[in-house]
Formats: C-alpha cells, structure tokens, sequence
C-alpha cells in the first residue's frame, strides 16, 4: 500500500484546531495507514457525492499531524488531498489542498513525514490548476481559504519588502467573474511556522468572519461590506 501511495501522494500539514469539513460519514479518525481499525482491509467510502476515498493514511511533522486521503471520480484516479480541508466545492470546481512530501525520508512506521501543501482548483475533466493563479495573493501556507457561499474566503499577506511586517487583508474570490475583492484589517509579522496562524473564515448569522488570535474579529456582510 505504501509504494501505491508513494506513486500518487504528496502530503500536507493539519492544524490540530481545524476540524475537518469532508462531507462523510464513514471516514472516522481511527483509521490508521489505509486500514480500518478492527479490519484487516481498506473499504473504500464516499466524498460529497461524485468522489470515492480508495485509500487513507496519516501524516506527521514535527508541528502538526494528521489524515490524507487518495480520491477517485468515475473510477479515474485523481489526486491526494489533506483530510482537514476536504473537497469544497465552488462553483463548477472544487477546491482542496494537494500535500508535499519531504525529499526521501517518507515514513516513520506506518505514518508519512510530511509538510504543507498547494492549494489547487479541479474542473470536471479532473485537471487541475493551482488556486493562487486565479485567487489574487493567495498564500498556500498562511491563507487559510474557504469556500463560503460559492465565493471563496482567505486571508492576504501583501508586503514591500522580502519579509514582514505583512499588510493583512480579507480576501473574498468570485469564481463567477473571477474577481478578488480585498479589505484591510491590520499590520503583522507572520513570524511563525504554525501553518494555522490565521483561522479560517466561516460563516455565522449570515456573516463572513474573521478572527485572529481570539481577540480581534472582522465582520462582513454578503456584499463584502465590512460591519461594526
């Protein structure tokens, strides 16, 4: 199993506080090296609707851990994806994370040794394009993106010089137009490797959100407007 994932697999990092957003019932968090536990075979399981999981895993560095797994649609195979983002769907596309592998040393045990991943954009012939292409100043390892309201959501580090201190905006992509709309909120030096340090936008009261180290939150309306 491990040479078949070796073929196909890059691997990515997880954020211990990210929960999953795969759209499953099957896939628990004890499932361990392409086996479920208590089982001596891999079964594979549904993904939203027009995706089958046909092997998982787990993953490790040595900030954050976690769980990839290796997607097919109509039998073909696709791509690997990091298990905390999932498939989300934008429009006719969807979006997730393809994960990176260290140069040789891949696995330790039945875990993978991995690293963060891209950020890619998958059309319905199953190509693949990365994000950042399309999402003005998309960061693949600090923009935390999401797809909310068919509109995708991301956190922007814009800066002068070779390094911070960055300019931070909120992001909002309209695949339908293919135009990014950006807000200002704040100064900072990303002076981290913690691929988490900004969390993911969501939804609540019909309100786009961002929020930065549980102290300071941004409020956006449907239009994008920020709110008090």
């Amino acid at each position: 199993m491990k040479a078949v994932v070796f073929l196909c697999f890059v691997a990515a990092v997880w954020s211990c506080t990210r929960a999953p957003k795969i759209d499953t019932a099957d896939a628990a968090e004890t499932i361990k090296g392409g086996e479920l536990a208590g089982n001596g075979s891999f079964k594979p399981f549904k993904l939203l609707t027009s995706f089958t999981v046909i092997d998982t895993g787990t993953y490790s560095n040595e900030l954050e851990d976690g769980t990839y797994y290796v997607i097919s649609r109509d039998k073909d195979f696709v791509d690997t994806i990091s298990g905390w983002f999932g498939l989300q769907r934008l429009g006719k596309y969807y979006v997730y994370q393809k994960p990176d592998t260290f140069a040789d040393s891949l696995w330790n045990g039945d875990t993978m040794i991995a690293s963060h991943g891209t950020y890619l954009l998958l059309d319905a012939q199953n190509k693949a394009t990365k994000l950042s292409s399309v999402a003005e100043n998309l960061n693949d390892y600090f923009s935390s993106p999401a797809v909310i309201n068919d509109k995708l959501y991301y956190w922007q580090l814009l800066s002068r010089g070779e390094h911070g201190p960055f300019d931070v905006h909120a992001a909002e992509f309209d695949i339908a137009t293919r135009k990014t709309t950006s807000r200002f909120l704040m100064k900072n030096d990303a002076g981290t490797d913690y691929s988490g340090y900004f969390s993911t936008p969501y939804l609540e009261n019909n309100q786009v959100i961002f929020a930065f180290d549980e102290k300071q939150t941004w409020k956006f309306n449907s239009g994008f407007n920020p709110l008090p």
